[in-house]
């Protein structure tokens, strides 16, 4: 495929997303220079709309059954004799396998969210793979203090200069507000490894890997806390017999996503060691 085609196909996908979008600003400069660099490609303004308006439609099909960029699938049993040939699908599975948000699969896989939520919708609908949760949603911690610069770069310099500070939990929540924004963001991605591998180590560092936790509170006063669906369905692991790698074995989510969750069913008092 030659360049040219490519930055039609690219163009493309990049209009078909703003047909997604509930609310945007945007701002037309007319008298601003062209970049020395600028390339000019040539779309069909009616073939554009029409694509955009049935992705629109085929998105919100799409969503009956895959809630967010948030939401985890696992692998159903047996999937193996029902899997399809494709190398896409391959693809797809095998970060499925990995335990990746919606989102991380789009990023990885360097395809439109469009095409992978058909796929995945495919997938589900066939009985392949199941929707089982999703990622807890991450406080901006950027609303929470204006003085910071908006600017994704300053950002991950901050998350960084977290990391430094021994503070990874900070790091992560600044680094998903990155790829809340932008969840294509390569250096974000890159990061995230980094810190959530900090993360991790210290909180191993505070809990071994072996273990026990054991619920202190009876189950009927659970109403009384504020438990998520996500920590719920950790708290739903925790029998008094399986080990903290155990757990982590069982549960869909990220390694350091499944110890955040743990961690913070600790802290609160609600289960112990």
């Amino acid at each position: 495929m030659q360049i040219s085609q490519l930055l039609e196909v690219r163009t493309l996908d990049i209009i078909y997303d703003l047909f997604l979008w509930k609310e945007g600003h945007f701002e037309f400069g007319s008298d601003d220079p062209l970049p020395p660099d600028f390339t000019r490609v040539h779309v069909e303004a009616n073939r554009v709309v029409m694509e955009g308006i049935h992705r629109s439609d085929e998105m919100a099909r799409f969503r009956t059954l895959i809630p967010s960029d948030r939401a985890l699938l696992e692998l159903g049993t047996g999937w193996t004799a029902s899997l399809p040939a494709g190398k896409a699908t391959r693809q797809l599975l095998y970060f499925l396998e990995k335990r990746m948000s919606v989102a991380e699969i789009c990023y990885n896989m360097h395809s439109s969210a469009f095409e992978v939520y058909a796929q995945l919708f495919e997938l589900v609908t066939d009985g392949v793979v199941h929707v089982v949760g999703e990622l807890p949603e991450t406080p901006d911690p950027v609303s929470q203090m204006p003085d910071l610069p908006d600017a994704a770069a300053d950002l991950l310099l901050l998350a960084r200069s977290e990391m430094s500070n021994e503070e990874p939990e900070k790091a992560l929540s600044i680094i998903h507000t990155v790829l809340g924004r932008d969840p294509k963001n390569t250096a974000a991605h890159t990061l995230l490894v980094e810190a959530e591998k900090k993360f991790i180590n210290r909180v191993y560092s505070e809990i071994s890997p072996s273990g026990v936790p054991k619920v202190l509170i009876q189950f009927e006063d659970l109403a009384n806390k504020e438990i998520g669906s996500q920590e719920g369905f950790v708290l739903s692991r925790i029998n008094g017999e399986w080990d903290i790698q155990s757990i982590l074995s069982i549960c869909p989510f990220r390694e350091a996503d499944s110890l955040s969750l743990i961690k913070k069913l600790w802290d609160n008092g609600i289960i112990g060691f």
